[in-house]
């Protein structure tokens, strides 16, 4: 795991990479878990990730919640 996280950190690429898919397996739990629309998940896991939380928007189910934290 150590090497894993030294090899993602050390290369701008897999750096991007892992960011853009964390960003677009939230999305998609968001969606299916708090049945909003994508375009909103895709605004929800932007802020969050960005940890700027804005706070207008916020899961509202316990396996949202739970997700989030």
């Amino acid at each position: 795991m150590i090497k894993l996280l030294k090899l993602i950190s050390s290369n701008p690429i897999y750096l991007v990479t892992s960011y853009i898919v964390s960003l677009l397996l939230a999305t998609f739990v968001f969606n299916v878990f708090e049945n909003k629309s994508i375009i909103y998940s895709i605004y929800w896991a932007c802020i969050t990730s960005l940890t700027i939380g804005y706070g207008d928007f916020s899961p509202s189910t316990t396996i949202g919640k739970l997700f989030t934290i």
